[in-house]
């Protein structure tokens, strides 16, 4: 009944003399209202047809692949035909981080060529383990930027974390809950600001732009302004140590890298983080919400902050009040 007062209200302003675009994926209601028919394929206009005259054969021929002409095929087949540097040419083209790489790729290239002691593997190494801390920050605001939302108290978040191994360090705590803490702590904290956002309907950027001076003023108090300093080998051995000669800020940033991910490619979770930050209306009709989803995010981004935190107390091997201060523009 719906529907077919839907159809009365177009014949009427189609009578009216009011053009009507209508879009459907119904072909008897397409032929029995259209007067034009244009038929889309693969994001082209594969035909236009007479509605009155069409059969419904010819407009599924226009819809289905088989329906490309041997001119369209060949054409499609030419730039296949293209030699592999074209090919990969044209791929770096279509990519967003192109330009990004053509300049990491030309700077690397200066800096081989006008300092010797560049292009080495102990400065390769050197690099990565220095930005190790970075990367994983920088994967864990990436989840929830990806969902749509922006967290910029995480400068604060890190720097309370490494507060948090540091301070269960000099309480003599096991390994195992020095290692537990600041991880618990990042999560907490994030999923706080996640639950204010959400829950208060306020923009994330507004309650985390309050929380990174409440976090960072708590940081205070709790040190008391003092710094963190000779800590033992239940921190430092997460930031210093080299199994298998491999440093460990190198393996847990890798590690880091490869679990989100394969998150993000690979599992529920994942895709929804795309789903709501891609379109939030279009989320809640296939039942994706904020309220369920953003937690997901911060959380994980408190958890890897976590992990951020523990390897900062761990490198340093002392933790400033000041630690993590801009941490969110690096990220």
């Amino acid at each position: 009944g719906a529907k077919g007062e839907i159809h009365r209200i177009i014949r009427r302003l189609a009578a009216e003399g009011v053009s009507v675009l209508l879009i459907s994926s119904e072909l008897p209601e397409l032929m029995a209202l259209a007067h034009r028919i244009g038929v889309f394929r693969e994001g082209r206009l594969a035909g236009v047809v007479d509605a009155a005259t069409a059969r419904e054969e010819e407009i599924l021929r226009l819809a289905l692949p088989e329906a490309e002409t041997k001119e369209r095929a060949a054409a499609a087949a030419a730039p296949r035909a293209a030699s592999g540097a074209g090919r990969a040419l044209r791929w770096l083209a279509s990519q967003r981080e192109a330009s990004i790489a053509l300049f990491v790729a030309l700077l690397a290239l200066v800096l081989g060529v006008t300092t010797p002691s560049f292009a080495t593997l102990d400065n390769l190494n050197g690099i990565l383990v220095n930005t190790s801390i970075t990367i994983i920050g920088a994967l864990g605001i990436t989840l929830v930027i990806i969902a749509g939302s922006i967290d910029i108290s995480i400068g604060a978040i890190l720097g309370a974390a490494a507060v948090a191994a540091g301070m269960a360090d000099q309480h003599g705590w096991p390994v195992a809950l020095v290692a537990v803490a600041p991880l618990a702590l990042g999560v907490g904290l994030a999923v706080a600001n996640a639950a204010l956002s959400v829950f208060g309907r306020v923009h994330a950027i507004v309650i985390t732009l309050g929380t990174l001076s409440i976090y960072r003023a708590l940081l205070i108090e709790v040190t008391g302004g003092k710094w963190l300093v000779n800590l033992s080998s239940r921190v430092t051995a997460f930031g210093q140590s080299a199994p298998l000669g491999i440093p460990i800020l190198l393996l847990a940033s890798l590690s880091a890298v490869a679990a989100v991910h394969g998150l993000l490619r690979w599992t529920v979770t994942g895709r929804r983080l795309y789903v709501l930050g891609g379109a939030a209306a279009s989320a809640e009709v296939l039942g994706v919400y904020p309220r369920t989803v953003l937690p997901v995010a911060f959380g994980l981004c408190g958890l890897l902050l976590g992990l951020a935190g523990l390897l900062h107390a761990g490198h340093y091997g002392q933790v400033q009040t000041n630690a993590g201060v801009g941490f969110e523009l690096q990220a």
